[in-house]
């Protein structure tokens, strides 16, 4: 019996949150792992499932009643110091639930999840989009997401430079317009 089509949502978002706790292996060859996600922390290595949920689990044990075949298969992994077995579930109302599969015990733990998560980074290969016009006053929202996640620079601040560095960042004095027609 098919279980449905892949979580691709759930996954584009899973691998942002994976990329803030570290670097994430995400290799084809893990397609028939179902859906999984091999994240290297500082601390530990993380096998994840990412799993859509229609309700908010109120037991770690449900984990193991909604998703039983997925427990068993990460129940093959050792459990080692170094390793952890998760599965992370989002529901419909956009939140994530973490657990933690040890061999005696399911146990829910909590992730630092921002509100807006940043852009996953392509693959090499991919092409990226290309740089704004030497001449723009506003640089392309690519730009100001990349500016504003090196340099802490709200990425709605028109007056930051195509080049991304504040310390050349235009002055109110400047009085120059950006495209969108707000005046800075």
């Amino acid at each position: 019996m098919t279980r449905g089509p892949p979580p691709l949502k759930a996954i584009a978002k899973a691998k942002k949150i994976a990329a803030l706790q570290g670097e994430v292996m995400n290799n084809p060859a893990l397609a028939r792992w179902r859906y999984g996600l091999v994240v290297f922390r500082e601390d530990r290595t993380a096998f994840v499932r990412i799993k859509r949920i229609r309700a908010h689990v109120t037991d770690p044990a449900e984990i193991l009643l909604l998703f039983k075949t997925d427990v068993l298969q990460l129940r093959m992994l050792p459990e080692t110091p170094v390793t952890s077995r998760e599965i992370w579930t989002l529901s419909p109302w956009n939140t994530w639930q973490f657990f933690i599969i040890g061999n005696n015990e399911i146990t829910e733990v909590r992730y630092e999840v921002p509100l807006e998560l940043p852009p996953v980074e392509k693959p090499a290969g991919e092409t990226a989009e290309p740089d704004p016009l030497p001449g723009d006053a506003c640089p392309s929202t690519s730009s100001l997401e990349k500016t504003a996640r090196d340099t802490a620079i709200p990425a709605g601040d028109c007056r930051v430079p195509a080049g991304g560095s504040p310390a050349g960042a235009l002055t109110p004095d400047d009085e120059e317009e950006c495209s969108d027609g707000v005046e800075v």
